[in-house]
């Protein structure tokens, strides 16, 4: 700490009281009045800023008791304990120019002559000079300052310093970036921010870009820096390239391989590509040479993972490559049919095989994409994802196809469905039946033998056939039933392009109609389109795959059902 000393020597004549004998003589009119008191100041002086500074005075008065104050003009803190004494100091604060401060000190005996002085003292800023830093983005797999042809470089000058900024303002007061060598790449940059942002030069052959940064404080002083930065040569850049994201798929689904690159190299293209599998699981890839295109998940009994490199040349011969991991998973054991959808679009048709550009459709996945892809372990037959088994009369299984099948069981689940008979007394597939049934009503039992109907039975309605089934025992069973709505839907075929919508291999005699709705009555009631009872019950279309409520009234047809998973 800097200890200034400043002396103010202060000297009292003092003035009579009461006759007193120090008062020059009143006959002698020639002699000047004495002055209450001399003053002797030093030299004004100058001391740095954050300098402790030491003041003190020395007065004389009638008594010997002597009291000192201390005043400055601008206001500083002035560190004063015992005023019996003129011993005082400052701190000498931050400036930025020079500035003048006055103190003055009053001296004050017992019987209150007082005498003052003052000095001007002014304090002057020192600047510790800033210190330049630029810090560079680095690139994965590139030496320390080391670019691509056309990468983005980053420098950033905000870790420059300064150890002494004025309170209250940024340390650096400005920043001047200037390019010394190389390419220009600074044309529409801006360079009087704290950070210079540009792309390295395309071209050939290599070059070396330098920048010199130039920080100047808030007091006006300066530092300097420079950074070289080296750029490959446009031939020797290689590709930039994406194998895609992380998936997860299941058994039998397809793996969408939708890779990319390209080059800054206006020269380097035309781009080739090659896949490759590199794990274990060798899942096999549809055109291998394309950059977008898919593999089919192969089946796995645990939880396994597919690694995926796409290699990607440019016609100089610069390759890069870049990997993808897909995590495969078992088929869950499912208790729903699929769609039986197989057919992908896009903005310009249908097609049987996935289409790379608009992955995730329906196809892609599930039973479905796993039976097209031959993934599909099913305990019968059927379309696509379907997986039905023939009965016979009598309840037995029956893989004869030229026969008369009876009924099919869906081997998913669980269920087994009435096969319709074309012109049998019961169970006429052209048969159509009015809504009628005791239990579950919704609060309306429906129509018993409607006009609407038309069957081979004595009462058309869904009661009396599922009694006249029962009666015969079809396919050695008594519990048939209308189905639930989710239970009708399992089996309509929305692959199909045509109605009916059902796998006619094993659903023959389906009606067949592609301008009036086929409609097929479940056990469900319906609120919608009633007031207070459920006038209404739900139906199937399999002429569309819609559902709907009908008039409990109305007719339609029926294919009963019986059993299930539990």
């Amino acid at each position: 700490m800097r200890v200034v000393w400043v002396f103010l020597l202060s000297s009292f004549m003092l003035v009579s009281g009461c006759g007193g004998s120090l008062q020059a003589d009143s006959n002698d009119t020639n002699q000047p009045q004495s002055p209450l008191a001399n003053v002797i100041a030093p030299d004004d002086f100058s001391v740095n800023e954050r300098t402790s500074v030491a003041l003190t005075a020395r007065g004389r008065g009638q008594t010997t008791t002597l009291t000192y104050r201390w005043q400055v003009t601008p206001t500083l803190t002035i560190n004063h304990a015992d005023t019996s004494v003129a011993d005082a100091s400052f701190q000498a604060p931050l400036v930025v120019s020079p500035s003048a401060y006055r103190f003055t000190v009053t001296v004050t005996d017992g019987n209150g002559n007082t005498a003052s002085d003052d000095v001007l003292v002014t304090i002057v800023p020192v600047n510790e000079p800033p210190i330049a830093a630029i810090e560079a983005n680095q690139i994965d797999g590139f030496a320390q300052n080391t670019y691509p042809a056309g990468e983005t470089i980053i420098l950033d000058a905000s870790s420059s310093v300064d150890a002494d900024p004025p309170t209250g303002l940024d340390p650096i007061a400005s920043y001047d970036w200037q390019q010394t060598s190389g390419p220009d790449v600074t044309q529409g940059v801006s360079l009087s921010s704290d950070v210079l942002e540009f792309t390295a030069p395309v071209q050939d052959p290599a070059s070396t870009l330098t920048f010199l940064l130039t920080v100047t404080d808030q007091e006006g002083a300066q530092d300097t820096t420079e950074i070289s930065l080296n750029v490959y040569a446009a031939s020797d850049t290689l590709p930039t390239v994406s194998a895609g994201q992380t998936q997860q798929v299941q058994s039998g689904d397809v793996i969408f391989l939708t890779g990319s690159a390209t080059s800054v190299n206006p020269n380097a293209f035309p781009l080739s590509y090659q896949w490759l599998n590199d794990s274990q699981l060798r899942p096999q890839i549809i055109n291998d040479i394309a950059s977008q295109t898919y593999a089919i998940a192969p089946t796995v009994s645990s939880t396994d993972s597919a690694t995926f490199t796409l290699e990607v040349t440019d016609i100089l011969g610069n390759q890069v490559d870049d990997s993808v991991d897909v995590v495969v998973t078992p088929a869950p054991i499912a208790r729903l049919n699929d769609t039986g959808v197989t057919i992908r679009t896009d903005n310009d048709g249908s097609f049987t095989v996935p289409v790379s550009t608009f992955p995730g459709q329906d196809a892609d996945n599930g039973r479905d994409s796993a039976a097209q892809n031959g993934l599909l372990a099913k305990a019968g037959r059927g379309d696509r994802g379907f997986d039905y088994t023939r009965i016979d009369m009598l309840g037995d299984e029956t893989d004869v196809t030229g026969g008369v099948t009876r009924c099919v069981r869906d081997n998913l689940t669980g269920l087994i469905w009435e096969v319709k008979q074309a012109g049998d007394a019961v169970q006429d597939n052209a048969a159509s039946y009015t809504w009628f049934q005791t239990a579950n009503t919704g609060g309306y039992e429906g129509v018993a033998n409607g006009s609407a109907a038309s069957c081979g039975i004595s009462t058309c309605d869904t009661s009396s056939y599922i009694t006249a089934v029962n009666a015969m025992g079809l396919c050695g069973a008594y519990d048939w039933r209308l189905p639930t709505v989710a239970e009708l839907l399992s089996i309509v075929h929305y692959g199909r392009t045509l109605p009916p919508l059902i796998d006619q291999n094993y659903f023959p005699n389906a009606i067949n109609s592609t301008t009036v709705p086929q409609w097929y009555w479940t056990s469900v009631s319906s609120a919608e389109g009633s007031l207070g009872t459920a006038q209404n019950a739900w139906a199937v279309d399999f002429n569309s795959g819609n559902d709907n409520f009908l008039p409990k009234a109305s007719a339609a047809y029926i294919r009963l059902v019986r059993g299930g998973r539990q």
